[in-house]
């Protein structure tokens, strides 16, 4: 019997859509990091789905 993982996927809004809100990484600490390719930005993501203000 193959073991399939369970995964959980969740979605948060975005400040600005325009920013164009493209990929997701890990950092050290196991910290995730976003692009904001139209806005040339880059930011953490609390593993809670939160944005620092003014980031997301």
């Amino acid at each position: 019997m193959n073991h399939v993982p369970q995964i959980s996927i969740e979605e948060h809004t975005v400040a600005d859509h325009a920013a164009g809100p493209c990929a997701l990484t890990t950092g050290r600490g196991g910290a995730l990091w976003f692009t904001l390719n139209q806005a040339n930005a880059i930011g953490p993501i609390g593993m809670d789905g939160a944005a620092p203000h003014g980031t997301g």
